[in-house]
């Protein structure tokens, strides 16, 4: 087998060709980014699960310290009662949401561009 010189770093190369193998290298993870610091953000858990009545969503992108970005929606939902949750939610947790949505409520998801 022959391996170019620029293919591999040099002392993988002289391994290889003494008949050893290249040298195993550990994975570096990086750790997972902070989430942002949204003020407006909204905790999934204090969403109720009452039906949603009404729904208005607009994407929202922020960073975080590291200057990350991170998108989300800032959004305003109201439920069956008249309780009414507005802010920023993460676009995993949003998905979430939407998904509550009755199936025969076409005229929200519209609403909201999906």
């Amino acid at each position: 087998m022959t391996l170019p010189r620029d293919a591999i770093e040099l002392e993988d190369f002289q391994l290889i060709e003494k008949g050893f193998p290249p040298r195993s290298r550990v994975k570096v993870r990086k750790p997972e980014p902070e989430p942002p610091h949204v003020l407006d953000r909204v905790k999934f858990e204090s969403i109720p699960l009452s039906p949603i009545v009404d729904f208005e969503a607009r994407g929202r992108a922020v960073k975080n310290d590291e200057g990350m970005m991170f998108t989300g929606f800032n959004f305003s939902v109201t439920f069956e009662g008249g309780e009414i949750i507005s802010g920023w939610l993460p676009e995993n947790e949003f998905l979430q949401l939407k998904k509550r949505i009755p199936p025969g409520r076409i005229d929200l998801l519209q609403k909201i561009g999906w």
